[in-house]
């Protein structure tokens, strides 16, 4: 009996892990998308803000935006990291012994949640300080550029 249930949660690790892979990957977090959204935003400042000290804040806002999406990014790939370790552990006779709870489940498909929390809650600081930076002009002119 304690084979079989081995068996089943092995199965039921291998469907969850299958269903986030793919050609595409994981669906990314909004603040993985900031990095390449501030990244193309860079360039612009300077046309679009016409103050140079706000352009410069701006600048390093949209610096920081790409910084915490890059290091968002790093997080996950970790955490996928992990999850493929923890596959190939769990492929030996030893290693399906042990149940696998849900809390480790969870930190083998994404980063911790309280790291996703405070990256998300650092991208709407750093947003809400770019947006008090434009005027809404210049908000517009930049917000069509993704």
């Amino acid at each position: 009996m304690r084979s079989c249930s081995s068996r089943l949660l092995l199965a039921g690790v291998w469907i969850v892990l299958a269903g986030c892979g793919g050609e595409k990957g994981p669906p990314r977090h909004p603040v993985g998308e900031m990095t390449a959204r501030a990244s193309a935003k860079l360039g612009l400042i300077d046309l679009v803000v016409s103050d140079p000290t706000r352009a410069e804040r701006l600048r390093e806002v949209y610096l920081a935006l790409a910084a915490l999406g890059r290091d968002f990014d790093l997080a996950r790939a970790r955490s996928m990291l992990r999850s493929r370790d923890e596959w190939q552990r769990r492929t030996t006779a030893e290693g399906q012994a042990t149940p696998v709870s849900a809390e480790a489940l969870e930190l083998f498909l994404a980063p911790p949640i309280a790291e996703g929390k405070a990256a998300y809650e650092r991208y709407t600081t750093l947003m809400l300080e770019a947006r008090s930076l434009l005027s809404e002009d210049e908000f517009e002119k930049l917000n069509r550029v993704r």
